[in-house]
């Protein structure tokens, strides 16, 4: 008999330190109100506070805690469908909503939104139709901005205390952690007590700041470190709006950056334009620095090495790692004003359109569940190679071989909806009559017919049709025949179903045919 789901809560990696106070006035409120939203500024703590909470609480849900990370989620409409995957729901229904209202609808369960605010608005209309539709089910959000959901419980999230009346504050507890994991017989004594209360002072209790901090103390003292951190050559942010929290974690962000050699600071760049992780192989295959062409493993070590990176803890079969979400828009910012970006970017979009493109070898082969495991793992990465292509006129065209190659991904994978939804964008932005747009025609003709869109797949095959003769293209055949069969048997036209040739002939789709 299987077990029952009691939802999906990450490993922490690193122990939970200080917040007892807040821990317990979260839990509490969470009590009295069926949405609590963390909210605090970028590197306060606000998802490892959430996922502390959550883990106190799991008992009272017997439905389970179920967390869903958005940071990598860049498209608002995928966000429903994001969660009904989570929870081994259909994805390719055109009324994602109602099977997901319909799952919640008797479930006693915490759902967990971590990393809101770049979704706000989809998240706040989400959230209120849960709680209509579900009366048992209570949400913990995280985001910077606030949801604006009526009776919503707000809980501001602080940095840690730098002192405490019974001894070390939260945040130099912090501090010796993370230290001790870079160095195991690190501790703080009367020596050094003073400059580590001068590093967390100026770092004003952030943990995320702390803990990058901390990482380098095989490199420094606490003396040098705090010395370091008064540098106003690298503490001195140009922009006069920038709050002095803001400031504080994109400081210690360009000090992290001075550290590095010439060609980390490069891979550390590069690596921003990945989504959702990525691998040795995957960084190796995309960043290109300057120098030698030996790879970039040695800097994948010295990154992570000064916790620029972090080793993701999903039970692949391959290490994945990624980088903080603070350093990886600081590296994006560098990237952007270095020059390179147009061409990683590209980089990047053919590395998973070869991936993409296994499908042609690997799909019903031998090497099935790998090129699945490869692909499944690359999900959020295929997303943002698609949106590229789509946001550049000059690369659109290649946005048409990817949503083919990925048609039997989306088919095993239960995101039919999601592949239809970037057909229809590819469609719309290849509108030169030419065979990139004949591949997208005849792709949205098999999706729409396979999530119900039946008369847009029919527009789509019509439009295929008379394109490929006016061009003179066979290539698409198969896959036409394939469409038309669909559509015939939509329509219950079982002989025509059944006829490869008549189903997809033009004949077979006229007024009267």
């Amino acid at each position: 008999m299987t077990s029952r789901p009691t939802g999906n809560l990450p490993v922490e990696l690193t122990s939970f330190v200080g917040r007892r106070d807040d821990l317990t006035r979260a839990r509490k409120l969470l009590g009295t109100t069926r949405l609590l939203t963390l909210t605090g500024v970028g590197g306060v703590g606000k998802s490892r506070l959430g996922v502390a909470v959550a883990a106190s609480v799991r008992r009272d849900f017997p439905d389970g805690v179920w967390v869903v990370e958005l940071a990598d989620l860049r498209h608002s409409g995928l966000l429903t469908q994001t969660i009904c995957g989570m929870f081994g729901l259909r994805t390719d229904s055109a009324d994602a909503f109602g099977l997901l209202a319909e799952h919640l609808r008797t479930k006693r369960l915490l759902l967990v939104l971590d990393n809101c605010e770049h979704l706000i608005d989809a998240c706040s209309g989400l959230v209120r139709r849960i709680l209509s539709a579900a009366p048992s089910v209570k949400i913990l959000a995280t985001s910077r901005h606030v949801l604006g959901v009526e009776g919503a419980q707000l809980f501001p999230v602080s940095p840690l205390t730098v002192e405490s009346s019974g001894g070390l504050g939260e945040a130099m507890l912090l501090f010796e952690e993370r230290a001790s994991a870079a160095q195991p017989d690190f501790r703080i004594t009367n020596d050094n007590r003073a400059a580590i209360e001068d590093i967390c002072r100026q770092l004003e209790g952030l943990p995320l700041a702390i803990e990058l901090a901390a990482a380098n103390i095989r490199i420094f003292g606490p003396a040098e470190i705090a010395a370091r951190l008064g540098d106003s050559t690298l503490l001195t942010s140009a922009e006069p709006g920038r709050t002095p929290r803001h400031r504080t974690v994109e400081s210690i962000a360009d000090w992290s950056y001075q550290l590095c050699s010439e060609r980390e600071r490069q891979v550390w760049e590069q690596l921003s334009v990945f989504v959702g992780g990525f691998t040795a192989e995957t960084a190796d295959g995309v960043c290109l620095p300057s120098g030698s062409g030996s790879g970039v493993l040695r800097e994948l070590i010295g990154l992570l090495d000064k916790s620029m990176i972090v080793r993701v803890d999903d039970h692949a079969t391959r290490e994945r790692y990624r980088l903080l979400g603070p350093m990886r828009q600081y590296a994006l910012d560098k990237l952007e004003s270095s020059g390179d970006a147009p061409a990683i970017r590209v980089r990047h979009r053919d590395y998973f359109l070869r991936l993409a493109e296994r499908s042609y070898t690997d799909y019903c082969s031998p090497d099935d569940i790998e090129w699945f495991r490869s692909t499944r793992a690359e999900h959020a990465n295929l997303r943002e190679a698609l949106s590229f292509s789509l946001s550049e006129t000059a690369e659109a065209a290649t946005a048409a071989a990817m949503v083919r190659a990925l048609r039997p991904y989306w088919s095993q994978s239960g995101t039919l909806l999601e592949g239809f939804q970037w057909t229809c964008r590819t469609i719309e932005e290849v509108v030169e009559p030419a065979e990139p747009r004949a591949e997208a025609l005849v792709v949205g003709s098999v999706l729409g017919f396979l999530v119900g869109e039946v008369e847009l797949a029919e527009s789509y095959l019509h439009e295929h049709h008379d394109l490929t003769e006016s061009l003179g293209i066979g290539r698409f055949a198969g896959i036409a025949c394939f469409a038309a069969a669909l559509g015939a048997s939509l329509r219950h036209d079982n002989v025509r179903a059944f006829e490869p040739r008549r189903a997809g002939g033009r004949t077979g789709w006229g007024p009267g045919g």
